[in-house]
């Protein structure tokens, strides 16, 4: 309603200082095109040039190369273990992994898991603050467009923002991450070291492991985050209404 009022309000007042009905047209087309077509295409353009994003090839060759760095964790012989074997040998009191009450490999496997999680959890963070920052861009355009105003703030509503985006991203990532370690804890204490690949564990763990529930943010923090943009269309709204009742005062 408030969208649909601020349209009839903006024609009317068009309509009433244009001097022809063909000036006011051509106005009214003017402003719908550069408020629901330029600046939503402009904006997202000029904050990607602003605060541009590496490509999902560059994303994924830093993330690599880092990630080797930090150790392979299918290679339990890999140089970046040697002190957390070591370690782990003293611990026991033991001197080869042999003799270990645990599975060295699944210990291994198990920080090559965090190791390599931390290092995509940084690099995701970094990513999603450069698409912050791009998105804020795009949003100064609402003080002159209602059409984005309102597409931002329907956006958040349905669940469908950068926000919801990657609030669900993050609970899917900690669930695969705990679901992983999980394994590689039934891997460290019920998988013998010698000849641990022709080993199978019992189907009943699978039992304790819980589907992933996505819980989605409620109606009131929704709301919440929407309030600068429903400030912004009832400001909008409000100017408008002073100007037509400025314009009926003077008619009179």
């Amino acid at each position: 309603m408030v969208y649909l009022f601020l349209w009839v309000s903006l024609s009317v007042i068009i309509s009433t200082l244009s001097s022809s009905s063909g000036r006011s047209t051509v106005v009214l087309l003017t402003v719908w095109i550069a408020t629901t077509s330029f600046l939503p295409k402009a904006l997202p353009s000029l904050g990607a040039h602003l605060h541009p994003a590496p490509s999902r090839p560059e994303f994924e060759h830093r993330l690599h190369l880092e990630a080797v760095g930090a150790g392979h964790g299918h290679d339990p012989k890999d140089a970046h273990f040697e002190k957390k074997k070591n370690d782990t040998l003293k611990l026991y009191g033991v001197d080869s992994v042999d003799e270990l009450p645990v599975n060295w490999r699944g210990m291994a496997m198990q920080e090559g898991e965090r190791a390599s999680t931390d290092v995509y959890r940084r690099h995701f963070e970094e990513l999603q603050e450069i698409y912050k920052l791009q998105l804020a861009t795009s949003r100064i355009g609402a003080v002159f467009s209602p059409y984005l105003a309102i597409k931002n703030l329907s956006a958040t509503l349905c669940g469908t923002d950068l926000e919801s985006a990657v609030r669900f991203e993050r609970e899917a990532e900690k669930y695969r991450y705990d679901l992983i370690q999980r394994l590689n804890d039934l891997h460290i204490h019920e998988i013998d070291y010698k000849g641990d690949k022709e080993q199978r564990v019992s189907s009943a763990h699978w039992k304790d492991f819980a589907p992933f529930h996505f819980t989605p943010p409620s109606l009131a923090s929704d709301l919440s985050r929407t309030r600068s943009l429903m400030v912004l269309l009832l400001t909008q709204a409000g100017l408008l209404l002073t100007v037509l009742l400025t314009l009926k005062g003077q008619a009179r």
